[in-house]
């Protein structure tokens, strides 16, 4: 599971929040609604994936722009995605494969997606 994490959900004072997006898969109630889909303008994101055999361990593996489009190559995004554009990764993590690849475009793994846009959930 991947997912996109605002610092205020990992600590962060909730008097004065940064200007994240909020996650997009996972925090939410399952309402059929994202906090993610509220953003009218591209934010700065913080983006994590589980790890391990339980899939408990949450760890940061890039930074990126969430962006307010809700089409990807003129298809509507799945309701659990958003769409992203990856700006930096960590290298421990540049070679893990995206959940949603664009195999046309050789964009597989997350160092295949820096500068790129692709679909995070």
């Amino acid at each position: 599971m991947v997912q996109v994490v605002p610092e205020f959900h990992l600590g962060i004072d909730p008097a004065d929040p940064p200007s994240r997006p909020p996650s997009s898969h996972g925090f939410a109630p399952d309402c059929g609604k994202y906090p993610v889909d509220d953003i009218t303008e591209n934010t700065p994101c913080t983006l994590h994936m589980t790890l391990g055999k339980r899939g408990k361990t949450l760890m940061k593996v890039a930074d990126g722009i969430a962006t307010p489009e809700r089409t990807f190559h003129t298809v509507p995004i799945p309701q659990e995605c958003a769409r992203v554009q990856i700006i930096k990764v960590d290298d421990k993590y540049l070679t893990c494969e995206l959940d949603y690849p664009n195999e046309e475009e050789g964009i597989e793994t997350l160092e295949d997606a820096i500068n790129q846009f692709i679909l995070w959930p």
